[in-house]
């Protein structure tokens, strides 16, 4: 039985001996009368606790759906240009790279940004990898710059590297190292510590906050958002596919970290389109580490703030 259920059943077996308490002088009559104000006052306390818990219930019910009201909201193809135009206005000076995320949410819409800005548009090679739609690939493919024909091919390495530390350090980066390995011992039935128990623990937390955004997720966000966590091979296998899908550090997330890391260095002012909060805060990571090219790294999300 869920966690909600189980606190109604209780907040009902509470009200029931509460009220059978209150009633004890009236159903035994006299021989009550000194046992009366103990027992009454006992009943009172019951249907107090009774109404705290039902009171507690319809909270999470609230905070759940507050939850799921969250999910953010994508902007317009029109508008993730102006934000983009809005980081750095001279358009000699722009330089855009953009991640799959971005060119996935807009289609076939992405093809007109990308003509107007023709000749300043970054995407790597491993972001066109992803582009299923052959249509949509070649559309792109044809109107931007594959990072690898434009970057020297030792430097290219050495920036991909540097660029998946960073990202690795991100709290999507973290989760997934933490957590991951935890899970398959898990759903291979091993027996994991109480450290690991600790770990899967703040797991959650973390995965709560972010599967706001990923609406295919809606059974485990459930689970997660209304309290009703219960252990099991499916759970755990359902986590461990989101960390692998949303969480793990791709090689075209890479890329296009290591294309702005090249360009912003050769005093460019790069902006990254992407809708995950691991560019974010690579790039502020970057911008704390390397004073010398903070103002020109940023990043722009496709989502409504």
């Amino acid at each position: 039985m869920e966690k909600r259920a189980w606190w109604i059943l209780s907040a009902l077996v509470l009200t029931i001996t509460g009220a059978f308490f209150l009633s004890l002088p009236s159903i035994t009559g006299a021989f009550a009368v000194e046992s009366f104000e103990g027992t009454s006052i006992f009943g009172a306390i019951l249907l107090l606790v009774s109404v705290i818990l039902l009171v507690t219930v319809e909270g999470l019910e609230k905070e759940a759906e507050s939850e799921f009201a969250k999910q953010p909201k994508l902007v317009s193809a029109e508008d993730f240009a102006v934000r983009i135009e809005s980081m750095e206005s001279d358009a000699a000076k722009r330089i855009i790279v953009l991640d799959t995320s971005a060119i996935l949410d807009y289609g076939t819409k992405i093809e007109k940004m990308l003509m107007q800005y023709r000749g300043k548009v970054f995407v790597p090679n491993e972001v066109l990898k992803e582009i299923k739609d052959q249509g949509l690939r070649a559309r792109v493919e044809q109107n931007s710059i594959n990072s690898s024909t434009q970057i020297p091919g030792q430097a290219y390495e050495t920036l991909k590297k540097e660029a998946k530390e960073i990202l690795e350090s991100t709290e999507k980066g973290r989760m997934y190292a933490n957590l991951e390995p935890i899970l398959v011992k898990l759903i291979d039935g091993k027996l994991i510590s109480h450290g690991d128990v600790d770990t899967v623990k703040n797991g959650v937390r973390l995965l709560r906050s972010h599967m706001t955004q990923h609406t295919e997720y809606g059974e485990l966000k459930e689970t997660i958002l209304k309290g009703k966590l219960i252990p099991g091979k499916k759970l755990y296998e359902t986590m461990r596919n989101y960390l692998n899908r949303h969480c793990k550090v791709k090689d075209a997330d890479v890329e296009v970290l290591a294309t702005a890391l090249y360009w912003a260095r050769k005093g460019s002012h790069v902006v990254i389109g992407e809708r995950d909060i691991d560019f974010e805060q690579a790039i502020e990571k970057i911008k704390e580490k390397d004073k010398r090219i903070a103002k020109n790294l940023d990043y722009v999300s496709s989502y409504a703030a």
